[in-house]
């Protein structure tokens, strides 16, 4: 019998040092949905960790992953408590959860980044409307069944409670980037083409829900000679942008970065930027403070939590070039004014709203 089972999307690397820890807490089983995702360049080593696990064989109709062994697995593990990402998509899994938690008094714990932002509520064709009332309903009904929550951010608590889960039942952990993931940098700024300039860096996934097209048009209403913006990373919306872009040479695409590469890239930015329009938390900023960058993000980030306004960052508007901007040349103008000093990479910080949910009687 398991005592706790994880069942999770795929295996993330910044997700693998966290279930390694809680191993050492708990009788740990983790089942993974799925061994990659196509919008993932990610391959970690699952060899480099001694956590128990088992990759599911899956039916992946994009909207929907159906892992048709889950049910028989749940009931094989009978474990005491089962912890579960909340996604839509993998409503066939979490309906085996639900089931097993009712029939065999198991313990379900929903982990959630569920949040609202004007992007999620935006009209974006009748079937995403369709889609939003359905899934609104189902989670009201879902959050009846649901014994505890961990919710990545306040405003994914807010979104749990507005929904009838019971705030006494809701952990807030923020979401940790692990620091034994975060290479250090080989080069010092001055000992690259950078050395004279100040540095607007942008990395992640380039899909228009980021909103880099808003920080190309706040960096072009900067007045500054010596600063360039270095976008970084690669996706659907890539071409777009190089055409907002145009040949603007203080505008530079490196493509998708990793390891020394990209901590290069942070080591010699003097702002971060995550100009998103939606994000469950946005890890980028949690990699922006290891490397010591004071940071602007929207208000649609959940990793807006980490960040103090005026203090290790600013926070603007979503859509709103002009707020970034000014966001941007007070960092740069005043360097003295952002102190770094918490980087949200200690798997320790991470385990919290878990030892929470393990140290709870299990009174169902």
């Amino acid at each position: 019998m398991t005592e706790t089972l994880v069942i999770h999307n795929i295996p993330a690397p910044y997700r693998l040092p966290l279930f390694e820890e809680l191993d050492d807490e708990t009788d740990l089983k983790v089942l993974f949905h799925k061994g990659e995702d196509e919008t993932r360049k990610w391959n970690p080593s699952l060899e480099d960790y001694s956590f128990d696990y088992e990759i599911l064989p899956v039916i992946d109709l994009k909207a929907l992953w159906i892992n048709y062994t889950i049910p028989f697995r749940i009931l094989e593990e009978d474990p005491d408590r089962i912890i579960i990402g909340e996604y839509f998509f993998n409503l066939p899994s979490i309906l085996s959860a639900v089931l097993h938690s009712k029939l065999k008094g198991s313990e379900l714990v929903l982990w959630s980044g569920v949040l609202e932002t004007e992007y999620s509520r935006s009209d974006r064709g009748l079937l995403k409307k369709a889609y939003s009332k359905i899934r609104s309903g189902y989670q009201r009904i879902l959050y009846r069944f649901t014994d505890s929550y961990i919710a990545y951010c306040q405003d994914a608590k807010k979104y749990l409670v507005q929904r009838g889960a019971e705030e006494e039942d809701i952990h807030v952990g923020g979401q940790v980037m692990p620091e034994q993931l975060l290479p250090e940098s080989s080069v010092e700024k001055e000992d690259t083409k950078y050395s004279d300039d100040k540095v607007v860096l942008s990395l992640g996934y380039l899909q228009k829900r980021k909103g880099i097209e808003y920080l190309i048009e706040a960096f072009r209403e900067l007045e500054a000679d010596d600063t360039k913006l270095v976008i970084a990373g690669s996706g659907p919306d890539g071409e777009r942008l190089r055409e907002i872009a145009g040949e603007d040479e203080d505008i530079e695409f490196v493509g998708h970065v990793k390891g020394e590469r990209k901590a290069k890239y942070y080591t010699v930015a003097d702002v971060f930027v995550l100009p998103t329009l939606h994000d469950p938390w946005g890890l980028v900023v949690n990699e922006a403070l290891y490397y010591d960058n004071p940071v602007t993000v929207t208000e649609s980030a959940g990793a807006k939590d980490i960040i103090g306004d005026g203090e290790n960052g600013k926070l603007v508007s979503p859509k709103d070039p002009e707020a970034t901007k000014s966001a941007i040349e007070d960092i740069l103008d005043n360097p003295e004014k952002f102190e770094v000093t918490e980087t949200w990479t200690s798997v320790e910080e991470g385990l919290k709203p878990f030892r929470k949910i393990l140290e709870k009687k299990n009174e169902y």
